[in-house]
């Protein structure tokens, strides 16, 4: 088999525990051959390399469209609810999140009597980018810093050791929950992804219910956040439920052994393409003109307002700053792409801001639509004013005067 999870050249021990994890569970499997395994991660959507067999252990769905299920995948358990209703499985696939099996390892422990902040590796960067020292914010808190780009073995070591866990990544949390350390669930961005929280969380019947950080984050702020949550309510799931699901995981384990030993999975094809991947220098630069950009747009805008987005699907559509964005056109929730001619899009704009969209943000991938269509260019320049932000994105205001009701945005 060929073990693939996501692979961030600056590293995030969420992903990489995948690398640890499965060596250690299932041996000497993974010679780089059909079929693709999943483990665990929110992998399920339609960025997955191809291959013409899969298999998923307690695998999420998330980050783009689930994929379709044929008769290639062979699925014994996925992430949580949530997963299962959008991949169209039975609920009773549903476990929890394969990070849990790492209670069935020896224990990596570095007990450090403290309280840990472990933040999402997105916001660990975007903290660099914007001058924030989350190590010395963190201590100023009076917690113990972990860097979620450190080497697993010594993240999950500083987790399974401290008091309570205070978690931006979805992952600390599973790891302290496994491991029996109280946890708190903070959110910092709003591209900390709930969807994957509210899975995992209800895979064990418990509610998410983050602590969330102000909008506008500086150094003194974020230790105050961190100092109160820190005093909050910590959560654990119950031993029971826990156990259940584990329990469900090691027998789900079980069969995928003999599964191997059966040949069940026997390669059928030729080595899998390696994965194309930026250079880690350009994985940085990138990414940091990304988070230069989406924290303009943030300190533009009002804290509520709806805008529309023309990204390209560069930013992900609505990844970044979920809940306030609609992708630009789209038609019931589906981004349509590139119109073919500007024609339709001044209709559409005014369409728009009679439905409450107050601005139009264009990301630096997709500025070349202001060279490509005159119509677009033309309305902005005559109904509003275009402001170009750090990073490259550009925004505009939607005025609502004459704008046609009943079309699509």
């Amino acid at each position: 088999m060929k073990l693939h999870y996501y692979q961030d050249p600056m590293g995030n021990f969420g992903d990489d525990l995948n690398g640890l994890l499965w060596p250690a569970l299932l041996g000497d499997v993974f010679d780089g051959r059909d079929p693709l395994f999943l483990g665990a991660g929110t992998l399920l959507n339609n960025r997955l390399p191809p291959s013409p067999r899969k298999v998923v252990f307690g695998t999420g769905a998330g980050y783009g469209p689930p994929p379709v299920i044929d008769g290639g995948w062979t699925i014994y358990c996925v992430r949580g609810p949530l997963t299962a209703k959008a991949l169209g499985i039975a609920p009773d696939y549903a476990c929890t999140d394969a990070a849990v099996l790492m209670r069935l390892l020896p224990r990596i422990s570095q007990p450090s009597g403290h309280k840990v902040f472990v933040p999402h590796h997105l916001s660990a960067f975007r903290a660099e980018v914007v001058g924030l020292d989350l190590a010395s914010v963190a201590a100023h808190a009076g917690l113990r810093y972990v860097d979620p780009r450190s080497p697993v073995e010594q993240v999950i070591g500083e987790i399974s050791g401290a008091d309570v866990v205070l978690a931006s990544a979805m992952h600390a949390a599973i790891v302290a929950d496994a491991f029996r350390v109280p946890w708190v669930p903070v959110r910092l961005y709003a591209h900390e992804d709930r969807s994957k929280w509210e899975d995992w969380t209800a895979s064990l019947r418990l509610r998410y219910e983050p602590v969330v950080a102000p909008s506008r984050l500086d150094a003194e702020v974020l230790a105050h956040f961190l100092r109160s949550a820190g005093r909050g309510r910590a959560w654990l799931s119950e031993q029971g439920v826990l156990d259940s699901r584990v329990a469900d995981m090691e027998r789900l384990l079980d069969q995928l052994r003999r599964d191997l030993l059966t040949g069940r999975f026997d390669p059928a094809g030729d080595l899998l393409a390696d994965d194309q991947a930026l250079k880690s220098d350009q994985v940085v630069a990138y990414r940091t003109n990304l988070i230069r950009a989406v924290a303009a747009v943030e300190d533009a805008l009002p804290p509520t307002a709806k805008f529309l987005l023309i990204d390209d699907q560069a930013w992900g559509g609505d990844e970044f700053m979920p809940g306030r964005s609609t992708a630009f056109p789209s038609l019931d929730g589906v981004y349509l792409g590139p119109p073919a001619s500007g024609t339709d899009l001044p209709g559409l704009l005014r369409a728009a801001a009679s439905a409450g969209y107050e601005y139009i943000v264009i990301a630096p991938e997709a500025r070349w639509w202001l060279d490509h269509y005159d119509e677009l260019r033309d309305f902005l320049d005559r109904d509003t004013h275009i402001e170009s932000l750090v990073g490259g994105a550009a925004i505009a205001e939607l005025s609502p005067g004459g704008a046609a009701g009943g079309e699509q945005t």
